[in-house]
Parts: C-alpha cells; sequence; structure tokens
C-alpha cells in the first residue's frame, strides 16, 4: 500500500477513513485504563451520597501507596486522582509507567493529523 492509502485507512469513519489503528498507537491509552481498571476495585470508594464500596485489597500498604481517597468523588482533588501516587512513589515502575504513557499520549495528539478531503 501507498502511505497515502496507509493513512487513509488509519482515518476515522467520520473522516472518510476505515478507522483501522495499529496496535502501536494506542498502547499507552490501553496501559492507563488497564491500569485504572484494576486500581479502582482494590481500595475503597465512597460516592457523593456517602456510599462506601468495600476495595477488595483495602490494605494499609495500598493507601500507603495510592492515598486513601484515590477515587472518592467528595474529594476536593485539582489536579489528579493520581497525585498521590505520582508524588508519593516517583520511582516505582508504575508510577513511571503512567507518566510515561500519559506524555506519549499528549505527544501523540500534539503531532497527529488528519486529511482534509
Amino acid at each position: 500500500l501507498t502511505p497515502f492509502s496507509q493513512q487513509r485507512i488509519r482515518l476515522p469513519i467520520v473522516k472518510q477513513g476505515i478507522g483501522v489503528r495499529e496496535l502501536n498507537s494506542r498502547r499507552h491509552s490501553e496501559f492507563i485504563g488497564g491500569f485504572q481498571q484494576g486500581v479502582v476495585p482494590i481500595l475503597n470508594i465512597t460516592t457523593e451520597e456517602g456510599i462506601t464500596r468495600k476495595g477488595r485489597l483495602h490494605t494499609p500498604t495500598m493507601i500507603e501507596i495510592f492515598g486513601e481517597s484515590l477515587f472518592n468523588s467528595d474529594q476536593n482533588n485539582e489536579s489528579s486522582p493520581w497525585r498521590h501516587f505520582l508524588q508519593n512513589n516517583p520511582d516505582s515502575a508504575f508510577a513511571k509507567g503512567l507518566t510515561e504513557a500519559w506524555t506519549k499520549i499528549w505527544k501523540q495528539r500534539d503531532t497527529s493529523y488528519y486529511f482534509t478531503i
């Protein structure tokens, strides 16, 4: 296939493409999504209504790593639910992976473009 055809295949359907994306272009988003899906059930979560869902592994070690209220809806979190985790464990493999994946997603977003047809 020509480079033009390859790029056209990757375009979203709404842009007259086929919408096929390489796994390589999605790996960072999938890492972050998988990480979040794996962490959320570990800790206790309290909703705005005050309902607490018990986590599977709400232990002192997990609280030390992720913080007491990682995804609680009543928290006043100005930047990110991951703030405690990233600030207190910056050298952990998970923190490095999360930071790298997020950085690459933003770089990919800044350099991506679509054809105008």
